[in-house]
């Protein structure tokens, strides 16, 4: 475990020790969006990214309106090229399912995808 790396000063798992317990974790609950989101995390931690994306999307069929899990899904999209349209979708459900979040997302994923990603003041829900 590292140090208290949380905003809440809560220990975080990293490294092989997550991906271990991810392993655990998958092994008793293989359709649970925690589990494979916590496998992914070390998938994508280590640079596994295509590895990670399957994780990913089981956890999405699951829980669609996890902020972590969705932000983590449209990071490694866009990591792995996908097309502007496709991270877009993503994101998309990151600005309708946490509004307060909003602008930062925005400007995280425009600053991200390097100017690709554009948001309009007239794209509201």
């Amino acid at each position: 475990m590292s140090e208290r790396a949380h905003a809440r000063g809560e220990p975080q798992l990293k490294g092989d020790s997550l991906r271990e317990l991810a392993g655990v974790l998958l092994a008793l609950y293989p359709e649970g969006a925690e589990p494979n989101l916590a496998m992914a995390t070390a998938l994508a931690e280590a640079g596994r990214l295509v590895e990670a994306r399957p994780h990913l999307e089981k956890a999405l069929a699951v829980d669609r309106r996890n902020q972590q899990l969705l932000f983590l899904y449209a990071r490694l999209l866009l990591d792995l090229g996908e097309k502007p349209a496709k991270v877009r979708e993503v994101v998309d459900d990151l600005r309708r399912y946490f509004p307060r979040s909003r602008q930062k997302v925005e400007e995280y994923f425009a600053e991200a995808s390097k100017g690709k990603m554009r948001f309009d003041a007239d794209d509201v829900y």
